[in-house]
């Protein structure tokens, strides 16, 4: 089960995948996080965009600490990943 997100985590997330990726004038929808799981904040979401190749769509998720104390004391990604 999810919970949606407001316009604001579109926007910002936007701004993010120009910086990011490049992508030019992002459309994020469908921002939705998991009501389940403290150990990290997680985010899905729907991207679409234009370029010189024309029309693309990303399905993506983003992972980021929690925003108070989660599961665990200390939180790295890195770490995680190499699991």
């Amino acid at each position: 089960m999810t919970t949606p997100l407001d316009d604001a985590w579109a926007e910002r997330l936007a701004l993010w995948l120009t910086d990011r990726f490049g992508m030019a004038e992002p459309v994020v929808e469908n921002l939705r996080r998991p009501t389940s799981g403290y150990s990290s904040e997680t985010v899905f979401f729907d991207a679409t965009w234009l370029d010189d190749g024309g029309g693309h769509s990303w399905y993506g998720v983003i992972r980021m600490a929690p925003p108070e104390q989660g599961t665990f004391q200390g939180f790295d990604l890195a770490a995680q990943g190499q699991a």
